[in-house]
């Protein structure tokens, strides 16, 4: 599918009949078709699974390998903008925080802690509970093909993030795991461990990439339908937002200074740059936590705004 060889619209044998043509259980053939639906590499409906159509990465130029960025240039990263609160129309990179199962995460939490006590307010081990190793070891088997061992994940404890060392580091960087981190947040650790192994991680992740993707694409009719302005849309492949590229005469800075004072919170493209005058001038467009709704009335305002701005 990445490579193309199967195309886009490709249709995917039956899970019995691909079952047998490849000797395994039927089960196992639905679980993997179900791994990769949720992963958005096919789609099934009541007329067969197909092959979504992936975005594919322009090939790599290694006869002209791009500079390294020197380091003297991070001084001219700015800050975007005051953090956007969820209740802020179009924030990027916020999510949809109604939509998480908190009930079942509720559950885990008081469910490791009924068995643990107050033992799990200590620290643990500095790589990570193995509990939850585990579960992230058997996740990325399931949903990105990757093949690993515990030794290699690492847990880091803020925010609850990993990271998986290339085998010939894992000696290397014991001793620096130890010195470093901690162990903390076991009760957060272990109860992560039993909401990923309980299955309510994947079937979350599940609904969330389907409510994205039809809130991408209604973001992406409404602003054909309701934003007045020359403009061209740009990403939606991945993340939770599109990039809507505005002509030159738009100052993009002031636009989004004012579209805050009414509610709403897209960030400026031209912050995004390194380079001063890139000639990178825009929007973009949060979708993760602003309802399909807001869309129509926001995409008026925003053009308004832009009137307004002449």
């Amino acid at each position: 599918m990445l490579d193309g060889r199967l195309p886009a619209g490709s249709r995917l044998p039956g899970s019995r009949a691909l079952a047998e043509s490849v000797g395994v259980s039927r089960n196992t053939v639905t679980h993997v078709y179900e791994v990769l639906s949720t992963e958005g590499y096919i789609e099934p409906n009541r007329q067969g699974t197909r092959v979504a159509a992936l975005a594919r990465p322009e090939p790599e130029d290694r006869t002209h390998p791009t500079p390294a960025v020197p380091a003297r240039r991070t001084g001219r990263i700015r800050r975007s903008g005051p953090g956007a609160g969820t209740s802020l129309a179009f924030a990027p990179g916020v999510p949809a925080p109604a939509q998480f199962p908190l009930a079942a995460w509720r559950r885990s939490l008081d469910g490791v802690l009924r068995q643990g006590g107050t033992e799990l307010l200590g620290y643990g081990p500095p790589q990570g509970e193995p509990a939850l190793r585990t579960a992230v070891l058997r996740h990325l088997a399931l949903a990105r093909g990757m093949r690993c061992t515990p030794e290699q994940i690492v847990i880091t404890s803020l925010r609850i993030g990993f990271l998986v060392l290339p085998e010939p580091l894992v000696d290397r960087a014991a001793p620096v795991v130890d010195e470093l981190l901690r162990g903390g947040h076991r009760h957060e650790q272990l109860a992560l461990a039993h909401f990923m192994e309980s299955g309510q991680y994947s079937r979350h992740l599940a609904r969330m990439r389907r409510l994205h993707r039809r809130r991408r694409d209604a973001l992406r009719a409404a602003l054909a339908e309701h934003f007045d302005v020359p403009h061209t849309v740009t990403g939606g492949d991945s993340g939770m937002h599109l990039t809507v590229r505005l002509p030159p005469t738009v100052p993009d800075r002031r636009l989004a200074a004012a579209a805050r004072r009414h509610r709403m919170a897209p960030r400026p493209l031209s912050r995004h740059s390194l380079v001063p005058d890139s000639g990178h001038n825009g929007l973009v467009l949060g979708y993760g936590d602003t309802p399909e709704s807001a869309f129509a009335p926001n995409l008026r305002r925003l053009a308004d705004l832009v009137k307004e701005l002449d």
